[in-house]
Parts: C-alpha cells; sequence; structure tokens
C-alpha cells in the first residue's frame, strides 16, 4: 500500500481494512515470512491487524534500500512488522474428533499467531457430534464443519504437521518445504462406549489437548530454530499435567 486514504464521506465502512487484508493475504500467497510498513501516525490503527513496531535498524534490507524508507517517509516515520502466522496441521485418521478439537483450539487461543487446519487420512463422513459438543461447552462454536482428506492439504506450505493417532502418523506422507513433525498420539474418544462415559472420554481429550496447546502457545515458537521447535513440540506429550 502507498499513500492510501479513505475520504471522510466513505470512512466506516470497513474499506480501509479489506485493502490491508487483500494485501496482506497477497504476500503472505507469495511465500513472505514477514511484512513491514511505513507510517506517520497510522501506527495505532495497524496494531489491530498484528503488526508492531520495531526499531528503523532492524528493518530487512530490502526496506531499508527502497525508495519509501531513503526518502518518501520521514525519519520520524514508525516502522512496523507483522509476522507471518505460524502454519500448523493437525492429522488423524478420520478428522472427526481430536484433529477437529485440536484445529479449534489452535484456532481461537492462536489468534492472529496460528493458521490452523485439520485433515484425514481416511476421512468420517462427518465430525462427531461428541467433538461439537465439548468444544460448545467450553464456549467455542465448531458447527458447519466438515472432515476433509489429507490430499487438499498436501501441496500448502505448512510450519509444524501434528499426528493424534498412530494411524495417521504411520500414513503421513511427505510435505513441501521439509515441516517439523510432531507426533501427540491420543486415544479415540469416540471409542468409548456411548453415553456419560463418552462425554467423559471426549472431555478428557479436550483437556489434554488444550493443556498442550497452551504451553505450546507460550513458547516463542516462531523465533526458534526448527530443530528446537521440534523437540519443545514433542515434549509436551509427554509433560506432567
Amino acid at each position: 500500500l502507498r499513500s492510501v486514504a479513505v475520504t471522510p464521506g466513505h470512512r466506516g465502512a470497513g474499506i480501509g481494512k479489506r485493502l490491508v487484508d487483500a494485501a496482506l493475504a497477497r504476500a503472505l500467497a507469495a511465500g513472505a515470512r514477514d511484512v513491514v510498513l511505513l507510517t506517520d501516525d497510522a501506527h495505532g490503527w495497524f496494531e489491530r491487524f498484528g503488526f508492531e513496531r520495531i526499531p528503523r535498524e532492524a528493518a530487512p534490507a530490502g526496506v531499508t534500500q527502497s525508495d519509501q524508507f531513503q526518502g518518501a517517509c520521514p525519519e520520524s516515520a514508525t516502522v512496523m512488522c507483522r509476522r507471518a502466522p505460524l502454519s500448523v496441521l493437525v492429522l488423524c485418521t478420520g478428522n472427526s474428533a481430536r484433529s477437529q478439537v485440536a484445529e479449534a483450539l489452535f484456532t481461537t487461543r492462536g489468534g492472529t499467531r496460528v493458521r490452523a487446519a485439520s485433515a484425514g487420512t481416511r476421512p468420517a463422513a462427518r465430525v462427531n457430534p461428541g467433538a461439537v459438543e465439548v468444544l460448545a461447552c467450553h464456549g467455542i462454536a465448531w458447527t458447519g464443519r466438515e472432515p476433509q482428506n489429507i490430499d487438499a492439504v498436501l501441496d500448502a506450505r505448512w510450519d509444524v504437521v501434528i499426528t493424534v493417532c498412530d494411524n495417521a502418523k504411520e500414513a503421513c506422507p511427505v510435505f513441501p518445504g521439509a515441516p517439523v513433525l510432531v507426533h501427540w498420539g491420543l486415544p479415540d474418544p469416540a471409542e468409548a462406549p456411548e453415553g456419560e462415559a463418552r462425554r467423559a472420554a471426549f472431555e478428557a481429550t479436550y483437556d489434554e489437548l488444550e493443556r498442550r496447546i497452551r504451553a505450546a502457545l507460550e513458547l516463542p515458537l516462531e523465533a526458534m530454530e526448527p530443530a528446537d521447535r521440534q523437540r519443545a513440540l514433542r515434549a509436551l506429550a509427554y509433560a506432567a499435567v
């Protein structure tokens, strides 16, 4: 974006947000990991998109060598950076229970830090009602979802791929970009007897995934080297509750 302004009569309609969203989507689709901007007086507005202030000397060379940085924008302009969200894919066999709960937790707890999805090696016909129910009990609406085949996400770029069942671990394909691979094996709550035992199994699955994902999001994942990220995430499967 370069010197964009919305006329007073059209402000408040979300035009500026749509312009920025489109620019960010285009940058991420092109493979950008970080997006940097210069602004004279709109730093507060850009913070809502996940931009944070950084020192001028911390800007990448490609930015500091640009005409905007060297002359068009004053030295008093604020430099801001938005880190690309960490892309996380969760896999299980049916993509109907454990992986759906994990995707929901990464999506809601991760905010702008995480772009999460889930898939299955042999997707079920529908998301298990027990998964939808336990998420709703914890304030997460997860209706209208459908299990998807791993083929639908195979060509996308993922920073972390997590398998939550042994079958998915064994059938996990090779993803482009060599993402961090982590196994968080958990029992299938859908195999518990119907009734109270199954509800308790889904609650236990939710609690364990919430513990691991909360702990994962407390780590500086974006700044970690892949090997360190892998070790840290794998360790969460064995940490004490």
